[in-house]
């Protein structure tokens, strides 16, 4: 039989398990700090994007008011989700490796959130109509674009394990559909945008799943030769005891 779970590919006994993780440990908190960092740089450079576009100390009628209460609301999900990650490793004495990629899937989560932040969105939240020069803030690649992203960098980028990412993806999926129903945008649009969400997180998916296989195929070899070295010294040292 294999030495792992067919599906979730987790190793069946819970040495060997403990044992990737810490092979990975440092490898995990590196790239999580590393996708987080550039994260904030994001957030902050869209909220300057932001005050530069709509500034309220020029225009701070009520609908503007409303839509940066909202878009700081929205926004702040993402900036403490890029947050955590940036100061996950000073928190790995204190945290198991389980948890640390507990934490990073539900950094990811927060940082999907922030990516409803968009006029159009918010706008919609609040029954406004958008200005006729803000009309191309309509379209959903506003949207579906920073998802794909964030979705992509997060399995390219983490080293964590494929099981525990999957949640953030399925979130994002649903978080996705509830609020483009919730919100009463075009139906065809709306599933569309579903079914290729649903085709990426699938092949990012199974991407990271055959990476991570060939990862614990590696490290079983690594094991069996660590093992194979030290029966070998220890049957030298036994001769020379002779």
């Amino acid at each position: 039989t294999e030495e792992w779970h067919r599906f979730s590919l987790l190793f069946r006994t819970k040495a060997q398990e403990d044992g990737y993780l810490k092979y990975h440990a440092q490898s995990t908190l590196n790239s999580a700090h590393f996708m987080g960092s550039v994260s904030v740089l994001v957030h902050l450079s869209f909220m300057l994007f932001r005050l530069v576009n709509y500034p309220l100390w020029r225009d701070s009628d009520r609908e503007t008011v409303t839509l940066w209460w909202t878009f700081l609301v929205i926004w702040s999900f993402g900036l403490c989700g890029s947050v955590f990650l940036v100061i996950l490793p000073c928190f790995k004495k204190f945290t198991s490796l389980t948890i640390n990629e507990i934490i990073v899937s539900f950094s990811v989560s927060l940082i999907l959130i922030s990516c409803f932040s968009i006029q159009n969105v918010m706008a919609r939240m609040h029954g406004f109509e958008l200005e006729d020069d803000e009309c191309f803030l309509e379209g959903d690649g506003f949207t579906t674009l920073p998802i794909s992203a964030i979705l992509s960098a997060s399995h390219m980028a983490l080293s964590i394990r494929w099981c525990v990412i999957l949640p953030s993806e399925i979130f994002c999926i649903l978080l996705y559909t509830s609020v483009r129903v919730s919100l009463r945008m075009p139906v065809r649009v709306t599933l569309f945008n579903v079914v290729f969400l649903s085709v990426l997180v699938l092949f990012i998916s199974l991407g990271k799943r055959r990476l991570e296989l060939a990862e614990r195929r590696f490290f079983l070899t690594v094991i069996k030769e660590r093992k194979l070295r030290v029966e070998a010294e220890f049957e030298l040292s036994k001769r020379r005891d002779e």
